[in-house]
């Protein structure tokens, strides 16, 4: 496993799985988390699991975290970015914010399902 202060990286299966830390939801920029993205996943990584399970809280920076780490990804033909082990909280800041609708959030137990399937429907921009 690979570690920055922002990310934990994990390899599991068909996917690399991203451990937010604490501090994730506070970023006063975004480039700490940018430069450990470029720093720890590898060049044409397109299966992404962003582990929230630590996170209590987002700002608008963690926000535009996200937001920069989709559009990365989107750019894969079969990229695919979904977030596990979201508190209510966090989740709701998501759907108020509609990143819901770009960055699915599924159960651990969903997983693997998820990343069996062909449907791309949930990379539509809202």
């Amino acid at each position: 496993m690979e570690s920055s202060g922002l990310i934990s990286v994990e390899r599991e299966q068909s996917w690399i799985r991203l451990i937010l830390s604490p501090n994730f939801g506070l970023l006063p920029s975004i480039d700490p988390f940018k430069n450990a993205i470029e720093q720890h996943l590898p060049e044409g990584e397109s299966n992404l699991v962003l582990d929230m399970s630590r996170v209590e809280q987002l700002n608008s920076v963690a926000l535009g975290a996200l937001m920069w780490l989709y559009r990365r990804i989107n750019q894969q033909e079969e990229g695919r970015l979904v977030c596990v082990g979201v508190s209510d909280g966090v989740r709701e800041i998501l759907r108020f914010s509609r990143l819901d609708r770009l960055i699915p959030v599924v159960s651990e137990a969903d997983l693997g399902s998820y990343f069996g399937q062909s449907d791309l429907s949930h990379r539509e921009a809202p």
